[in-house]
């Protein structure tokens, strides 16, 4: 696999994750707790899209059953830091020692490249809200002021994780509802899943070896 793609294919990935979204979304009873969820989700760990899904009336659709959003999903790994999202490149690796559910991935950890994706702290609901802003010059089909929220009842972010205890495996997920004219209402859920580094050869400063549950 080429270890260099366009960053305008990196930016359709970002529009099929974060940016099926629009502008509102149902209302959640649990609200979470800022500085928790933030001390999670900044600056602590990679994040991989485990799952991508669109729900209508005319039942559910895996995004991530088109081969192009399955390349991108093993190569764009996104990293949340203060107000802005940007991400780390990457490829699979193989590692025997992990269990079989599991996935493993070299990533080049020294460097994070931008997107267009914002976020911020909704005080009424209680959670996270993702932004696009402004029209991508690498993707220009990106609309602006999309929108998605952290889902607040299955959030699940830990600061550790032993896949031998049997529990169930740290994830978020954002969601978003959109009205079709010819669907209705649309709802687009997708996963993140927090990446482990488990191995850095100390000789050298840029790529790192994770594991995703």
């Amino acid at each position: 696999m080429k270890k260099h793609f366009s960053f305008a294919c990196i930016m359709f990935f970002a529009m099929l994750v974060f940016g099926c979204a629009e502008r509102e979304v149902g209302t959640q009873n649990t609200k979470l707790n800022k500085e928790e969820v933030y001390n999670l989700m900044l600056l602590r760990t990679p994040f991989y899209v485990s799952a991508a899904t669109r729900e209508s009336s005319s039942g559910t659709e895996d995004l991530m059953l088109d081969t192009l959003s399955r390349i991108y999903q093993n190569n764009v790994f996104f990293v949340f830091y203060e107000d802005y999202v940007n991400f780390y490149a990457g490829t699979p690796t193989e590692n025997d020692t992990i269990p079989a559910t599991a996935r493993a991935f070299t990533l080049n950890s020294r460097i994070s490249l931008p997107t267009n994706i914002t976020h911020k702290w909704d005080d009424e609901k209680g959670t996270v809200s993702l932004k696009f802003s402004g029209v991508s010059s690498y993707f220009p089909m990106l609309r602006d002021n999309q929108t998605a929220y952290l889902d607040t009842e299955s959030f699940n972010l830990t600061e550790s994780y032993n896949p031998a205890s049997g529990g169930v495996p740290p994830s978020m997920k954002f969601i978003s509802k959109e009205n079709d004219p010819k669907l209705g209402e649309v709802t687009y859920t997708f996963t993140l899943k927090p990446m482990w580094m488990y191995y850095k050869d100390p000789s050298q400063q840029v790529f790192a070896n994770y594991v995703v549950y």
